[in-house]
């Protein structure tokens, strides 16, 4: 028996007490029938055991998965993505991405009615910061972009 885990045994055991305690949770439920609340008991004490074992021998695997359950949530993802599925980008990327929008579509825009502008309904939906300074009845980000671009030119 070896003294240590490797990175992937340390998520499984990561992985089997983020559901030791889904199965402490699930189990105060009224939805189980008196067979399935036996069997749900044996799990419980079972993996129970099983985690202190692992725990026992290995401490520094105990730290671990504390750190990893404190700092992470366990989820399900699909095995495919879907074209519909929400995908994570970089706040950066997007960042540089709203700039080059900003630039493209709002360079010289002058609508008085800014508020029903899709790039700016989508600044306000992801809380892009302006600087401020607009005068009333003008786009922030309309706006902004002239006051960068004097500044650059």
């Amino acid at each position: 028996m070896k003294p240590y885990l490797n990175s992937s045994q340390k998520n499984q055991v990561s992985f089997m007490a983020a559901m030791l305690a889904m199965l402490m949770e699930f189990d105060q439920n009224d939805t189980l029938g008196k067979p399935e609340k036996t069997a749900m008991k044996y799990v419980i004490t079972y993996l129970t055991k099983l985690i202190k074992s692992i725990f026992s021998r290995m401490p520094e695997v105990e730290n671990r998965v504390k750190h990893d359950l404190k700092d992470n949530r366990v989820m399900l993802s699909p095995k495919f993505n879907k074209l519909n599925e929400r995908e994570y980008v970089d706040l950066d990327d997007l960042c540089d991405l709203l700039e080059m929008l900003v630039s493209e579509h709002c360079d010289g825009c002058k609508r008085a009615d800014f508020v029903d502008c899709a790039v700016f309904r989508m600044h306000q939906r992801l809380q892009v910061d302006v600087n401020g300074g607009e005068p009333d009845g003008v786009c922030p980000y309309g706006f902004c972009y002239e006051q960068l671009k004097g500044e650059i030119e």
